[in-house]
């Protein structure tokens, strides 16, 4: 899994394509991160201790980790590198902090 709690995600596809958000929780045996405030489903709710007047809310679902891409500022930080080609042309595991194209370095 490329995406840690706490990391800045950008959405990749979907309704959210484009939008940058926090990861809330992994999921790694689906291959699966909440992110807030995207992907976000009308849940209705009956009633109860936690929501004594019931009514409609708000739910963040899951999404499939292939669909979000680490921001490189937290991933530099923490060391992580990428697939692609170093600065001298000689290919493997290379900084994502100097990661020269965003397609193509997975």
């Amino acid at each position: 899994m490329a995406a840690r709690r706490g990391d800045t995600v950008l959405i990749l596809t979907g309704k959210d394509r484009g939008k940058q958000g926090l990861v809330e929780r992994v999921f790694p045996a689906d291959h699966q991160v909440v992110v807030t405030g995207i992907n976000v489903a009308k849940k209705h709710v009956k009633p109860n201790r936690q929501y004594p007047a019931g009514g409609i809310i708000e739910v963040a679902m899951p999404l499939d980790i292939s669909n979000v891409k680490v921001l490189e500022s937290e991933a530099a930080s923490r060391g992580q590198s990428s697939r692609g080609q170093a600065p001298k042309g000689a290919k493997g595991p290379v900084p994502i902090a100097s990661a020269t194209s965003d397609k193509g370095n997975k």
